[in-house]
């Protein structure tokens, strides 16, 4: 009875590990842009996009700011982990389809101190964020400006888990953070 018990445990175990084997693994590479639409920005406005492959393979590049002249290119890799938190935050606001997520940016006006009218990228310098997510069943994509704060939140979070610093799009060393409210 107790030879019937142990091999019913081990084909128990042998089932589920193959079953866990066969677990569906994503198969789209998401890129998130990131870019600035000032007109003076003397270098310093955020202007890249960061693509994460399954494999947990990151390509970063940086544009000459308000073109799409890549200007620097760098490849690593993040964990596993990272990148599961990374996916896990942005579902959280993945469209069916294509998707603008609340007004264009070129339609957010305002007025600074100075009496100026300001179009477009409002604050921190950050004004669009264009998500894609490609290779997969389904693509999407989503568009939106730093005004909504839902799209914000879940793309900077997700930035950070994945140790990806959102200004520029570089790797965070190990203990190095970066936090929303310091842009």
């Amino acid at each position: 009875m107790m030879r019937i018990w142990v091999l019913a445990v081990m084909a128990s175990l042998i089932c589920s590990t193959a079953a866990l084997a066969r677990a569906p693994v994503p198969s789209d590479t998401i890129t998130v842009r990131i870019r600035t639409i000032h007109n003076l920005c003397l270098g310093l406005c955020p202007d890249f996009s960061v693509s994460i492959a399954t494999d947990g393979s990151v390509t970063r590049r940086a544009f000459e700011p308000g073109e799409e002249q890549v200007i620097e290119t760098e490849r690593y890799t993040i964990g596993i982990s990272e990148l599961a938190g990374f996916r896990r935050r942005l579902a959280k606001i993945r469209p069916i389809g294509d998707r603008q997520f609340g007004r264009p940016c070129d339609a957010y006006q305002r007025v600074n101190r100075y009496g100026a009218l300001i179009s477009g990228g409002i604050r921190h310098g950050v004004s669009h964020y264009d998500i894609e997510w490609r290779g997969g069943a389904a693509s999407s994509r989503l568009r939106a400006c730093y005004e909504d704060g839902r799209v914000r939140q879940a793309l900077f979070a997700a930035l950070a888990v994945a140790r990806i610093n959102p200004i520029g799009g570089r790797r965070l060393r190990a203990g190095q953070t970066a936090s929303v409210t310091e842009w």
